[in-house]
């Protein structure tokens, strides 16, 4: 082969890499926005400001070549939602779990798998 098609080849490998990275990031990115939104619907507290329910979070972002799916609160006093109480007011795990599934099953289609 030619350095020319060798070039090619490295080419089209970089350009189907950088796409595949995007397509990864959207699917992340969307499932974080879904288990953002789940959680905001069956939060089990009575709102008082409405700051803790507005304040769920869902993100995706890379790290190096691993792809990290954030759930959090924004209030300092979420951590207390989550663990104190029995769990009684606990979100962020419901809503993962909701949504794992559903983003797994969405990987397996864009994979071929």
């Amino acid at each position: 082969m030619s350095d020319e098609g060798s070039d090619a080849v490295i080419k089209n490998l970089k350009a189907y890499e950088d796409k595949m990275r995007s397509a990864l990031y959207i699917l992340a990115d969307t499932g974080a926005k879904m288990m953002e939104a789940w959680a905001k619907e069956n939060a089990h507290w009575v709102d008082r400001t409405s700051n803790a329910r507005q304040g769920l979070k869902g993100s995706a972002y890379w790290d190096k070549d691993t792809i990290i799916v954030v759930l959090s609160h924004s209030v300092d006093y979420g951590v207390w939602l989550e663990l104190a109480n029995q769990r009684k007011y606990a979100i962020l795990q419901q809503s993962i779990l909701s949504k794992k599934d559903e983003l797994i099953n969405n990987y397996k289609k864009l994979l071929g798998a």
